[in-house]
């Protein structure tokens, strides 16, 4: 499986950044040229060196176990202890990811 598969897409990290979602995650989606992103490894020492500005170029592309961590996180803290997914999401990164983005609004 690629790595692009195993977490959720450049559209939704990039609005799961806007909603306020904190920019933790072992990959990131990086701008290399005007509208062009690449998918990396975060190197976290380099990373937190880098100014606000260096950062706008960034969004954390979250894996399924981050996401599912922040959307535990989210229901728990909405009274919420439990989730159960009816459905066989084709990308299931994308899901964890629109269901926070819908929780978060």
């Amino acid at each position: 499986m690629e790595l692009k598969d195993q977490v959720c897409s450049f559209e939704l990290a990039k609005k799961l950044k806007e909603l306020g979602f904190e920019q933790e995650s072992l990959f990131d989606w990086v701008e290399i040229d005007d509208n062009e992103w690449l998918l990396m490894g975060r190197k976290k020492e380099v990373f937190d060196k880098q100014n606000d500005e260096e950062k706008e170029g960034v969004v954390s592309a979250y894996t399924v176990a981050e996401l599912y961590s922040l959307l535990y996180s989210l229901l728990y803290s909405n009274g919420i202890c439990d989730m159960v997914i009816s459905e066989e999401p084709n990308n299931l990164a994308n899901y964890l990811a629109e269901r926070l983005c819908q929780l978060k609004k």
